[in-house]
């Protein structure tokens, strides 16, 4: 069983839109793969309203390093793709088949991730992360749509989603099926299943008020009708109440000296 922690920037953050889209929705290495641009979204607030072509620095993730085969070099615009633009702010980079388009020839070396960087014709101004766009395998991997977790520190159990005391989260979660069908979808919260499927779809009503303050730890487990199986796990943190405490006596609010040689 492999862990697969995040999943980051597809079509299909279902109810959170982002920085890019994809075509097909969950790409594998033999299908020819469209990415699409929405500037109006965090990520790419430079590029808002840009007026000139974006051309994309590009290249791949694989399993023998990350940012393999870049395509031409920063700002060479006779080397680097050039996005169509599709209507303001919207713009569509044609990739077709991956190995063709990054020149993958090694057939021991597989995509793992496309890397993307969006930036204006004199590249001075560019999309803000890195923008990553995984490559899934045949079988059943599993992908967090909501909440939002981030890889910060290099690990998602260490970014936390965050809620407060009144929130209620929706935690929307697919098992992608890649020549292949879900049989046991399952999610557990802090140890206990609160839910079963065999379908390739969880969701489910994170209430906070009903939880721990602090970590609440989830775990997601798919198998597929061959048996093999799939898991993510990530953190929900609920903020503890503040304590509102009065003001001590003899203070005031504001700077208060102790005495008046302070």
């Amino acid at each position: 069983m492999k862990k697969f922690y995040f999943f980051v920037l597809l079509v299909t953050e279902i109810l959170h839109a982002q920085v890019v889209t994809t075509e097909p929705q969950f790409p594998t290495e033999n299908d020819s793969v469209v990415v699409y641009l929405d500037a109006t979204q965090p990520g790419a607030e430079e590029l808002l309203n840009y007026a000139g072509t974006i051309y994309a620095h590009t290249g791949v993730h694989t399993n023998l390093g990350d940012w393999q085969h870049v395509i031409g070099e920063w700002g060479n615009n006779s080397t680097q793709p050039a996005l169509t633009r599709l209507g303001t702010n919207s713009y569509q980079l044609t990739i077709g088949y991956p190995r063709q388009f990054y020149s993958v020839t090694n057939p021991s070396e597989q995509i793992e991730t496309i890397a993307l960087v969006f930036r204006s014709a004199d590249g001075t101004i560019q999309t803000r992360p890195d923008i990553f766009v995984e490559i899934f395998e045949p079988g059943v991997t599993v992908v967090i749509n909501n909440p939002v977790i981030t890889l910060e520190f290099g690990d998602p159990l260490r970014s936390p989603a965050f809620a407060s005391q009144d929130d209620t989260l929706d935690v929307d979660i697919t098992a992608v099926e890649v020549g292949t069908n879900v049989v046991d979808f399952t999610l557990q919260l802090n140890g206990v299943q609160v839910a079963q499927t065999g379908s390739n779809q969880i969701n489910y009503d994170f209430i906070s008020a009903e939880h721990l303050d602090g970590a609440n730890e989830f775990l997601a487990v798919a198998e597929d009708m061959s048996g093999e199986k799939d898991s993510t796990e990530f953190i929900i943190f609920v903020n503890p109440p503040i304590d509102d405490e009065p003001l001590p006596a003899g203070k005031e609010y504001g700077i208060n000296y102790d005495n008046s040689t302070a």
